[in-house]
């Protein structure tokens, strides 16, 4: 008993300490003293939610702060009812709670009553409380109310339930966000990466297959990734490409379309939500920091001139045409005179090269 008492009055020093810094708080927060007492309830329901998850998860030093914040509430209430101006005395409430929690308990001895009777178990507890509730409200009445505290409990219960599940879309909306700018952020960090351009018929001139493996071990020396889309048919320069890599312990991630197979070659994949080219090479300009063009066919050129034209994908990225045996000459004139005109901008860096040697000399 004597070390209850030291405990009673640690305790009483404490509460009153907390009351002290609530009354700081109030005085010179604009926030505190605009809350009213539903504003305060929401708060303490919140808080209490947080004591019940640290009590499930046996989280102990989650336990002492969230109790800890649920008093700070409590403790708030006096000064909540002189913020508001609400005609409520709240010495008369705590008066009315100490008469009321003597009376009912009556099998406890108080320094000024003495116990009326004495109880062993819980279920004396409860037979007894009963009994008192109902000499004052009447036992009809204790059960109808009982049944509207459960009515108005189920309701807001289900009206919670309602208010979790749209804060667990909001949350699991905005994490989403959160996981795909980490991936951009990610993306950013790793790639050096080179968007390879080349068309099937690349493959069939053997000057342009050597070339194809200089790049090869310039890339995989450099630790650039590969950055390449779709699928593609077996013998074309980018199989043999993403092949000659992919043995060299390179890097590959290959863009593609939700239905396309799966690349052998690649060690990473990047799904477009959409099947649309489009949106497969907004992705690709996204992440490439520079851009390779081998000759091909028109389509390839189709492609350089889709890059050229879209001034956000260029802007500190190299483009890099191989202009082996004078393929590009005639789109190089294009270029240079549009540049010349002003039409592409200064700022596009695109580089002419006839060998994959002149790379090592562009730093990419």
């Amino acid at each position: 008993m004597n070390n209850l008492n030291k405990k009673k009055d640690i305790y009483m020093n404490r509460l009153g300490n907390l009351f002290e810094t609530i009354f700081y708080i109030n005085r010179d927060c604009p926030w505190t003293k605009s809350l009213n007492l539903k504003d305060l309830l929401d708060l303490l329901n919140k808080e209490i939610d947080e004591v019940s998850y640290a009590l499930d998860k046996n989280d102990v030093t989650n336990l002492e702060e969230e109790i800890g914040d649920v008093l700070f509430n409590i403790f708030l209430i006096p000064f909540i009812i002189i913020n508001s101006k609400v005609n409520i005395s709240f010495s008369n409430s705590i008066t009315s709670v100490i008469d009321k929690m003597i009376k009912r308990h009556t099998w406890v001895d108080f320094p000024h009553r003495k116990a009326l009777e004495t109880v062993e178990t819980i279920s004396d507890v409860d037979k007894i409380w009963n009994k008192n509730h109902d000499k004052i409200h009447g036992r009809i009445n204790r059960l109808k109310r009982d049944k509207k505290l459960l009515t108005e409990k189920i309701q807001k219960l289900e009206f919670k339930k309602n208010e979790i599940k749209n804060k667990i879309k909001s949350s699991t909306f905005r994490l989403y966000q959160i996981k795909e700018s980490l991936k951009e952020d990610e993306f950013k960090k790793k790639i050096i990466g080179i968007s390879i351009y080349s068309s099937d018929n690349s493959s069939e001139n053997s000057y342009y297959r050597n070339e194809i493996m200089k790049l090869t071990k310039i890339l995989v020396s450099s630790n650039i990734t590969c950055i390449s889309s779709g699928i593609y048919s077996e013998d074309s320069s980018l199989e043999f490409l993403n092949n000659n890599i992919k043995k060299n312990g390179g890097y590959m991630i290959n863009v593609k379309k939700k239905s396309d197979c799966i690349n052998k070659y690649c060690k990473e994949e990047i799904n477009s939500e959409s099947n649309e080219t489009s949106e497969i090479n907004k992705i690709i300009k996204k992440i490439s920091n520079n851009f390779i063009f081998f000759p091909g066919d028109f389509k390839l050129i189709s492609s350089l001139w889709d890059i050229i034209g879209d001034n956000d994908s260029c802007i500190n990225k190299n483009i890099i045409v191989i202009n082996i045996n004078g393929f590009f000459n005639g789109t190089k004139r294009q270029i240079y005179d549009l540049t010349r005109k002003g039409v592409i901008s200064q700022k596009t860096t695109i580089r002419f090269l006839d060998s994959v040697d002149k790379l090592t000399r562009i730093r990419i």
